[in-house]
């Protein structure tokens, strides 16, 4: 290398000439194509030769351009070439390994807070190293976790894995997890207890935080009506009575709150006590009773019949059994025409206050 002079001698016959040339030999171009590497699939890689000028690779590749390997193992030449025109190869070995298939999953995806979800990795491979990420900003390091959400919300779930070979790959899911408020469940009535004449309720629905309703009105109905009105039937009922009405409200994720409310049913006092009987024999008004429909209690009963001079001639604990008139220890004596004295004692049912009510009565035969 470097510059040599030629000397270049010419003959004719009898004559001898001489000449010189200067010939320049340039130096091979150190031409570098990098060390071996090896790179996790799906990731980009660069080649990038040096020692020389200007670079020429094979297998399509562009100098210093990032590509994209295909899994396995490839050598790739470069032919670089000097400012002097002067070419040289050099080849690099570059292995593409496989990467992180990632898939993960969870017991639930939907809850209430607070609520504890386990997550797991579902992705191919032994020694896994796992990261979940949770909205971008809470991680856990592990493969399969438990962790408690604690706010209302949809969640982003990230799950970065690295695998023995060292390669890296994450995966993202947008709201995979989906987290509701616990609703708070209440109401009101209208009236505040039911009887026999007054037996409609009207319910005020004042939940918050759901979107479906489920009343269960205690007499066997149901409604799923955000504010509905319930007439009760009270027919075979003939005493106090709690209707317990139940309200489960459930929020847009299905969350529940439950609520309770006792409505009482009460039977209003009604009653009639008649003025005269007749018990002549014809069949009809035969005997005098209190004539009771409902509100009182049958076995805490009792009437009595007092004649004028304030004689207790009769006296009865049934409430179906009334006065036909006569009185003695044989019932074979029959009073005359004439006004009674009569008293009546019975028990209300709706606050149980014990009644004493006196009036009088006619007998006419």
């Amino acid at each position: 290398m470097g510059i040599t002079t030629y000397t270049v001698t010419a003959e004719r016959v009898n004559c001898v000439t001489t000449d010189q040339v200067q010939v320049t030999i340039n130096p091979l171009p150190i031409v570098s194509a990098g060390n071996d590497f090896t790179v996790c699939d799906g990731d980009e890689a660069t080649l990038s030769g040096s020692g020389a000028d200007t670079y020429v690779w094979d297998n399509g590749i562009t100098d210093n351009v990032p590509f994209t390997p295909t899994l396995g193992s490839l050598t790739y030449t470069v032919v670089g070439t000097s400012v002097f025109g002067c070419m040289n190869t050099d080849q690099v070995d570059v292995e593409v390994i496989i990467s992180p298939d990632i898939s993960f999953t969870a017991n639930r995806t939907i809850g209430c807070a607070p609520q504890e979800i386990n997550l797991f990795s579902t992705s191919p491979g032994i020694g896994n190293q796992c990261a979940y990420t949770i909205n971008g900003v809470e991680q856990v390091s592990g493969c399969s976790i438990n962790h408690i959400f604690t706010e209302a919300g949809c969640f982003d779930v990230n799950l970065q894995v690295e695998l023995t070979n060292g390669c890296t790959d994450d995966l993202t899911v947008t709201d995979y997890i989906c987290i509701d408020d616990y609703p708070i469940a209440d109401f009101t009535v209208n009236p505040e207890e039911l009887t026999n004449i007054y037996n409609k309720a009207d319910f005020t629905n004042e939940s918050s935080g759901a979107t479906d309703y489920e009343w269960n009105f205690g007499d066997g109905n149901f409604s799923n009506a955000i504010n509905p009105t319930h007439e009760y039937s009270v027919d075979e009922i003939n005493r106090k009575f709690i209707f317990d009405v139940e309200l489960v409200a459930t929020s847009n994720l299905g969350c529940k709150d439950t609520f309770n409310l006792d409505l009482p049913f009460f039977e209003e006092l009604i009653y009639f006590i008649p003025n005269t009987f007749t018990p002549d024999g014809n069949q009809y008004n035969e005997s005098f009773k209190p004539v009771f429909t409902s509100g009182f209690d049958p076995f805490e009963y009792k009437l009595q019949i007092y004649n004028r001079w304030r004689e207790l001639i009769f006296e009865s604990n049934d409430p179906a059994y009334g006065w036909d008139g006569s009185y003695g220890s044989s019932q074979t004596i029959y009073a005359p025409d004439g006004v009674y004295l009569w008293k009546v004692y019975f028990k209300k049912l709706r606050d149980d206050e014990n009644v004493e009510i006196v009036g009088s009565v006619n007998l006419l035969r």
